[in-house]
């Protein structure tokens, strides 16, 4: 009799649990659609009502369009509703045409203003072809030649015209070596990494990396971390000597310190 009790007891409990999650899933399922269908209904109502034209549009990065110049690059004209403006749309289809920037965010601004914003690509490296085109992190050749090389910028050598294309990410192997010595020199507190002039990858089995004061690091075929930790190690012991190597050799188990 009392086991039955306690059976009928957990069963009221277990009644009532699933009835106020019933009853709770509905409310939340409710109030969602309730916002949702308020949000899109407001939308619609903005969108119809002329106060809300286009008469002014900007696009913003290091430097400023305004007006015509602003509505030829967004590709719209005055006089649209903001409302009726789809911004995600709009951003991906500028990112279609613009790839040479990283990201673009397109806002509204009540009652007649549409603002665009870009992001330019940071370039971590440079290849030399006819000119210097800088390269970011994910390998896009971004379109901004120059002539002479960008400071700051390490030279990658051995690409060649055939292995790029400019405007878009590259998937040659000589630039995703490049990208990843680069990350490894990026990594931990390596000094001397703002120093590296020069990555020379013409040889993918001789691959070696050249300082601004002209030392040579031969890496070989193999870029492992545990070769820029022990690089490390050594280039802060010639600091601490005042020596002036020629070149680092990293290719076998024991290093070789060639001197000038």
């Amino acid at each position: 009799m009392l086991r039955r009790k306690k059976i009928k007891r957990k069963n009221k409990v277990y009644n009532f649990i699933i009835k106020f999650l019933t009853i709770l899933l509905f409310l939340v399922l409710f109030f969602y659609f309730l916002i949702f269908w308020s949000v899109k209904l407001t939308y619609l109502f903005l969108s119809k009502i002329n106060y809300f034209c286009l008469s002014k549009a900007y696009v913003k990065n290091h430097f400023v369009l305004e007006n015509e110049d602003a509505f030829e690059f967004i590709g719209l004209k005055p006089g649209v509703n903001i409302f009726s403006i789809e911004l995600s749309s709009l951003a991906k289809k500028l990112k279609e045409r613009h790839p040479e920037f990283e990201d673009i965010i397109v806002r509204r601004i009540p009652p007649d203003t549409i603002m665009v914003f870009l992001k330019e690509r940071s370039p971590i490296m440079q290849i030399k072809l006819a000119k210097f085109y800088p390269v970011d992190k994910s390998g896009f050749v971004i379109p901004y030649p120059k002539d002479s090389p960008y400071i700051g910028l390490p030279i990658i050598i051995g690409v060649e015209p055939g292995e790029i294309g400019i405007n878009k990410i590259s998937n040659s192997l000589r630039i995703k070596k490049a990208i990843e010595i680069i990350n490894l020199l990026n990594e931990g507190d390596f000094s001397w990494r703002k120093r590296v002039a020069k990555i020379n990858l013409t040889s993918l089995n001789d691959i070696s990396i050249f300082f601004d004061n002209d030392m040579e690091v031969k890496l070989g075929a193999y870029i492992e971390k545990e070769k820029f930790e022990k690089l490390s190690k050594i280039l802060d012991e010639i600091k601490i000597r005042s020596l002036s190597p020629s070149f680092i050799d990293l290719r076998f188990k024991d290093i070789i310190i060639g001197p000038k």
